[in-house]
């Protein structure tokens, strides 16, 4: 995909994302995420990486930081 060779970010799929709730399953429940295990947060990227490289890229990074 060319978007991923230039390394651009897909905003308009960031933005369908970060509406849709995912960003959250990272966040600990004591600060008010879901506070999901590991393994499910694995999951999760692995999904969204096969649907989208690139995207799976940007939610591994930003869900990181756990």
């Amino acid at each position: 995909m060319l978007r991923d060779r230039e390394q651009r970010l897909p905003h308009n799929k960031i933005e369908l994302f970060s509406r849709s709730g995912p960003w959250a399953i990272a966040v600990p429940k004591v600060s008010g995420g879901a506070g999901v295990s590991f393994v499910t947060l694995s999951e999760v990227r692995k999904i969204v990486a096969v649907a989208d490289p690139f995207s799976g890229r940007c939610y591994r990074i930003t869900s990181s930081t756990r």
